[in-house]
């Protein structure tokens, strides 16, 4: 499912989120563990503990665990727009099927953007966290090109992005098509039988096509995460531990 890398790094991150909590309470300990485990699956948790975090704790959960899980988060929506419309569930429903496959599509594009920001956002922050640092030369050297990496990787998609969201709605002329034919079916007429037939083969030749786009992306998608936190952790890990970027932070 994810790439050695990314599984290293979440590894390093999680370890360094739990080993912090060992220091806590019982009761603090499984506030912070359950607080994680929302952040991670995406539910609001506005538990608090009665102490103040120190800047290593905070550093760690606001600059590393949080923004790793939203990339994390990402990727899993990518991953599971291809099921979607793999499927049509909705037989009985007056949902047509151009237009639920064009709703994922547009879905499918927002999260490649919304992926592509996180990316570059995450190498910011921990530029700006390291700029002052005894590192700041090994983030000068990498992190810089890492960005430049990620916006390449995505600059076709997002461009079109870019687009339909100044549209009314993202289209092809594969989608345009199917559109028409769900008109044309609106009639009665036993000759329409036809155009729904081809409509069918018509809407499962696209949607298979798609699958088959998402399939190679997710490949692409992968291989580009395991060069982006192997990238990340050559400037910030040592000996599978993160380097902070204050060593007197306790």
């Amino acid at each position: 499912m994810y790439s050695q890398k990314t599984i290293d790094f979440q590894k390093i991150v999680v370890e360094e989120i739990e080993f912090m909590t060992k220091f806590s309470s019982p009761e603090e300990e499984k506030v912070i563990s359950q607080k994680m485990w929302d952040e991670f699956i995406g539910i609001e948790n506005k538990s608090r503990i009665n102490r103040k975090y120190s800047t290593k704790e905070l550093f760690a959960s606001n600059s590393l665990f949080k923004p790793f899980s939203e990339i994390i988060k990402s990727y899993q929506s990518l991953e599971n727009i291809k099921i979607y419309i793999g499927s049509f569930p909705y037989k009985n429903k007056k949902i047509k099927k151009d237009e639920y496959l064009r709703y994922h599509l547009e879905n499918y594009l927002n999260e490649l953007y919304i992926l592509k920001n996180r990316l570059i956002a995450f190498v910011r922050i921990l530029s700006k966290a390291y700029s002052k640092s005894l590192l700041k030369d090994k983030v000068n050297k990498h992190f810089p090109k890492l960005c430049v990496s990620v916006s390449d990787s995505f600059k076709g998609y997002t461009n079109i992005r870019g687009l339909h969201v100044h549209q009314n709605r993202y289209t092809t002329f594969d989608l345009d098509r199917l559109a028409s034919f769900e008109i044309f079916m609106l009639s009665d007429d036993e000759k329409m039988e036809l155009i729904r037939n081809y409509y069918k083969e018509v809407y499962r030749e696209i949607r298979n096509n798609w699958r088959k786009n998402i399939s190679e992306d997710l490949k692409s998608i992968k291989n580009l995460l395991d060069y982006y936190f192997g990238e990340i952790m050559e400037v910030i890990v040592e000996n599978d531990k993160i380097i902070y970027p204050n060593k007197k932070w306790v």
